[in-house]
């Protein structure tokens, strides 16, 4: 890591922007990798002990989950990310304080009560599910406050630059945890259940926040934790909920496919194709990481009026972006189907699934991070407006072809739908900011 470390700096040694841009990302990047190997590594894992039933219900719960934690956060994840780097460079400690004392009592009082709903909800529905899948979604319910903290947690982190600590908990910690947990009953000779790894998570999850909070109140300086608080919650509420529908709806737009499959054919067919949805998200981790790293810095120099910067930032985010995707992609035309047989035999009928994925994610990076550059540059509502138009495209879609086409039709819909919000995002930051995102 020190080697590559250096290295990067030694090319980019001309051109201090880049050279932070990546000094700061070669730890994020090896984090991601180190944490998509390990979701790998624990999805392979389950998809194996648990067979294909147990498993679908804990992968249906678990997109659920995301989408949960999303609206118990109502926005005030990308509330931090955007005004933190501002309030600390301009040493308003009494407005961060603040800030994050507003954010985490809401999304605390969210999260508990999203999921007391969702507890009251299961029970009264409880005779038309699973018992599998009830019991998998009640330990789901308990671990969504758990979450929601743990993801707040992470984006203070990631606007102090602290992407690494940031994402140890929930991108290494879990997965590994969970996957060791296990291991271990399964090797005692009892049998794996979506139930029992939904619990096992939530005592990993609960290590998990514990570390968080030590590093969040490390990660500022100590004039920061003893200012007088000052509260602008009328201008907070409004950024959040701007930021809510740009952030909410692109989550929406990688789980709607999961959980429509799940109510329109079945869960099992819902873990299946969760594989291959979730390998392909790896082929883009790079896009991720860029955004992790790079959104701070964007904020930072749309608020200093760096434009050029800004644009030359924005280029070269794009471009070492689709040159890390080319090589992922052709692993996965290559070797897809022995990749997606790790997981079980019947994993390989994604294959094509996983394919169209793909190509609506290499049309998008070769867009760039444009949804980023909306998102950090006080664009949101423009941004919100487009995301949610895709989102109920995907709806429509996946109600139309998933019926018709299964896992194939709930792919071309997410493909499509997940590309043209952001060719249509670099169309409008290249007409609003001067900005071209494409790697063009």
């Amino acid at each position: 890591m020190t080697s590559l470390h250096a290295l990067i700096l030694r090319f980019f040694g001309d051109d201090p922007l880049r050279s932070r841009l990546f000094s700061k990302g070669v730890a994020d990047f090896g984090v991601k990798s180190t944490g998509f190997l390990a979701l790998f590594a624990m999805n392979a894992v389950l998809a194996r002990l648990m067979g294909l039933e147990a498993f679908g219900h804990f992968a249906f719960v678990s997109s659920a989950l995301v989408v949960f934690a999303m609206m118990a956060r109502q926005g005030m994840d990308s509330v931090v990310l955007r005004l933190v780097p501002g309030y600390v460079l301009k040493e308003e400690w009494g407005l961060l304080r603040g800030l994050l004392r507003w954010t985490f009592k809401r999304v605390f009082a969210g999260a508990v009560g999203l999921g007391l709903a969702i507890a009251v909800g299961l029970i009264v529905l409880r005779d038309t599910l699973p018992a599998g899948l009830f019991a998998t979604a009640m330990w789901g319910a308990v671990i969504l406050p758990i979450l929601a903290l743990s993801q707040q947690i992470q984006y203070v982190l990631r606007s102090r630059a602290w992407v690494v600590r940031a994402q140890i908990p929930d991108l290494v910690l879990r997965p590994l945890g969970v996957m060791a947990i296990v291991g271990v009953v399964w090797f005692c000779g009892f049998a794996i259940y979506g139930r029992d790894v939904m619990a096992i998570t939530v005592a990993v999850s609960l290590v998990g926040l514990a570390m968080g909070a030590v590093w969040l109140r490390k990660s500022f300086p100590a004039p920061a934790h003893h200012a007088p608080l000052v509260f602008l919650a009328p201008e907070w509420r409004k950024v959040s909920t701007q930021l809510l529908f740009a952030a909410g709806a692109n989550l929406l737009l990688m789980q709607i496919d999961i959980l429509m499959l799940g109510i329109f054919q079945s869960t099992d067919q819902s873990g299946l194709y969760a594989i291959a949805s979730r390998i392909s998200a790896m082929a883009i981790f790079a896009t991720v990481a860029l955004a992790s790293f790079g959104a701070p810095l964007v904020a930072e120099l749309y608020s200093q009026k760096k434009m050029d910067d800004l644009a030359s930032i924005s280029k070269t985010m794009a471009r070492v972006a689709f040159a890390l995707l080319v090589p992922a992609v052709i692993v996965l035309v290559l070797f897809g189907k022995d990749i997606l047989g790790l997981f079980g035999q019947v994993f390989v009928t994604a294959y094509y699934p996983l394919l169209i994925l793909v190509g609506g994610q290499v049309l998008a990076t070769c867009f760039g991070v444009s949804v980023t550059i909306l998102t950090m540059t006080a664009h949101e509502k423009i941004a919100a407006r487009v995301l949610v138009l895709s989102v109920v495209a995907n709806i429509v879609l996946n109600a139309a072809l998933i019926p018709l086409y299964g896992m194939v039709g709930a792919a071309v819909a997410t493909a499509l739908t997940l590309a043209f919000p952001v060719v249509r995002m670099s169309f409008i930051v290249r007409s609003r900011l001067g900005i071209d995102t494409t790697i063009f």
